[in-house]
């Protein structure tokens, strides 16, 4: 799993969960006996609005509605954008959620090549010429898995294309304020087009199953609304009024603050085992490592697994096609700095193996 790396600030983990206790004494019993709308009570649509604020200037609670995670939230969005049967794209490389939404909902997923700065704009015009697609999914800041992330004026061309092609965007922002300062988000620069989607999963804590949809307007967040209801009916009170706690007092972004940090320094581990290809992004928690030759990934895998170790290989993020030989390392599964750069070492070992010996008569 790309999880966020786990922290070491003793003070800071007591407040996250002393927040709980918190929230008790401020909701009391109701919280825990009443059922709440399926996009989420009008004080945490409220408080989601305010969060995505610094994203997507002058958002309202009416185009905010509350998911149970990014993954319900995705499939909310594509029931609403699209029909069974009809062609999204995305990234050559994609998040693999992605791809379970769209089999879910008979979706065809075209892949779209991308380099460096994510998708090429070329490449999204003649989809939308040649093969109308009803929707763009992306990911515009540390794609995951190859970390690609748009600048402004590859934004700006992506969104000239949707804009000529009148097509939506499905933006999932999961590490879009990762990076400091951070870009404006697909759904600022075209509000209209945008379906904003922002989990608290990789910036916050993986245990907070939340996320924010904000829709181009409200009849656009109460279609979503809809769509959860059939998902989940209602993404839970408890982890809803938790969210809103942690960011209305400021511990959401001390949060986010202290996984910067604990990212930054993980990467700097990642550059001394395996040298520039790990040093930047310095912001992304999920480096992604092209194999040189005669590596398979496969035989990776393989040499890797011999020491208990595990990487995501490229199949997993295919959208189709042969996969490229590289794989996803994930920074924050190993618990402590020590327990990382002792797997980094072994991988860096693995990669380039002793050159065999010669004898000389």
């Amino acid at each position: 799993m790309n999880m966020p790396p786990q922290f070491d600030d003793q003070k800071l983990a007591r407040r996250l969960w002393e927040a709980f206790t918190e929230v008790e004494r401020r909701e009391g019993l109701s919280l825990l006996m009443r059922y709440q709308e399926p996009g989420g009570a009008q004080k945490d649509r409220v408080v989601g609005a305010g969060w995505l604020g610094s994203r997507i200037p002058n958002l309202t609670p009416e185009r905010t509605m509350i998911s149970a995670g990014a993954q319900a939230a995705i499939v909310a969005v594509l029931g609403v954008l699209a029909n069974r049967g009809d062609v999204i794209c995305t990234e050559a490389m994609a998040y693999p959620g992605l791809r379970t939404a769209a089999a879910r909902l008979g979706l065809e997923v075209l892949r779209l090549e991308l380099d460096d700065e994510g998708i090429l704009p070329t490449a999204l015009a003649k989809a939308c010429r040649e093969v109308g697609v009803k929707a763009l999914c992306c990911t515009p800041t540390l794609q995951n898995p190859t970390t690609a992330t748009m600048s402004l004026a590859r934004r700006e061309e992506i969104i000239a294309v949707a804009r000529r092609h009148r097509l939506a965007i499905l933006e999932d922002d999961a590490y879009g304020r990762l990076p400091d300062p951070a870009l404006p988000a697909l759904a600022a620069l075209a509000p209209d087009l945008t379906w904003h989607i922002a989990g608290l999963a990789k910036l916050v804590s993986p245990a907070l199953r939340i996320a924010y949809v904000a829709a181009p307007d409200a009849q656009g967040a109460v279609q979503v609304a809809a769509q959860l209801r059939a998902i989940s009916g209602m993404a839970s009170p408890i982890t809803a009024a938790a969210a809103t706690h942690r960011i209305s007092t400021g511990l959401a972004s001390a949060a986010l603050a202290a996984i910067r940090s604990e990212t930054r320094a993980r990467r700097r581990i990642a550059a001394e085992a395996l040298g520039n290809v790990a040093a930047e992004p310095a912001d992304a928690f999920h480096p992604w490592l092209r194999l040189p030759s005669p590596w398979s990934r496969g035989t990776f895998l393989a040499a890797l697994r011999s020491h208990e170790i595990s990487v995501v290989p490229s199949d997993a993020f295919a959208t189709s096609g042969d996969p490229p030989e590289a794989v996803r390392i994930g920074l924050g599964a190993p618990r402590t700095r020590d327990d990382l750069a002792r797997a980094l070492s072994t991988i860096a070992q693995v990669l380039t193996p002793p050159q065999p010996s010669r004898s000389y008569v």
